[in-house]
């Protein structure tokens, strides 16, 4: 197990975020965190970041609770893309994305963190704005390289890393077809390498083209965890997002996923 956590419980005041919650992820997975507004995604993305103070004890990452672990060592060994992204100053994005660097700086030559940091921007398509200012870019370039900066993260070299545990919450907001794509194959990679990653994706077709296991959340809860052609189907899914859900036949990738209500004919004037 990469990382886990058994039976995590997060509250907000009264407010129950995570009820009873039981994850693993291991090593080559890429799992498909779905669920509607409010289900507890995010949350689950902030506990197994150590984000949430009260259950860095609960979650465990490679054997140790989350709470045991250097602000430092836990930098080069898990990187995290948070849901809302923003810059105030005028870095370049090259400069945003040569944060990635930062838990290597001390023993990592200059040279190498611009090289590594240049392969990231190149990898979201970002590279001819490199010297670009954050604050004139558009909102998906900025996504990208807030991508780019994260998954930067990750690297000690050239070589894919392996045995890392990448974490996203929502990474494919105002990005175009092409750019999600991208994202999506980066992450697949990196869990094809050998490293764990855990990604919340509102678009459910494209979790059922990379994934290799979803989780639907559902009040705090899970739903169902597994393989897509274990645990889907329209009945889960249209209690998972209170709206009908049709699967189509299964395609190259599994089945299309489509939501369509039937509203009342309207007759002509």
């Amino acid at each position: 197990m990469l990382i886990g956590t058994d039976n995590l419980q997060v509250k907000a005041g009264k407010k129950v975020l995570l009820s009873q919650l039981s994850i693993r992820v291991e090593p080559g997975e890429l799992v498909a965190v779905l669920g509607e507004n409010g289900a507890g995604k995010t949350s689950l993305i902030r506990a197994l970041a150590g984000a949430i103070p009260s259950a860095v004890q609960q979650v465990y990452f490679k054997g140790r609770a989350l709470g045991r672990w250097s602000v430092t060592d836990l930098a080069t060994q898990r990187s995290v893309f948070q849901q809302f992204n923003s810059v105030s100053f005028p870095l370049t994005a090259r400069e945003l994305v040569s944060m990635g660097r930062f838990p290597y700086e001390r023993h990592e030559p200059a040279s190498l963190s611009r090289h590594l940091s240049s392969l990231a921007l190149d990898r979201v398509a970002m590279l001819p704005l490199a010297e670009e200012s954050m604050l004139v870019l558009s909102g998906g370039e900025q996504q990208r390289v807030h991508l780019a900066r994260v998954f930067n993260q990750l690297y000690e070299s050239e070589q894919t890393p392996c045995d890392k545990l990448l974490l996203l919450d929502e990474p494919l907001n105002n990005l175009d077809l092409r750019y999600r794509h991208l994202a999506m194959e980066w992450a697949r990679a990196l869990a094809v390498a050998g490293n764990g990653v855990v990604a919340v994706l509102h678009d459910i077709n494209l979790a059922l083209a990379y994934a290799t296991r979803l989780v639907l959340i559902k009040q705090g809860r899970i739903l169902a965890d597994g393989p897509a052609e274990e645990v889907l189907s329209e009945e889960l899914l249209t209690h998972c997002f209170d709206f009908p859900a049709q699967l189509s036949p299964m395609g190259p990738h599994g089945p299309v996923v489509h939501f369509a209500r039937q509203y009342p004919q309207v007759s002509a004037p």
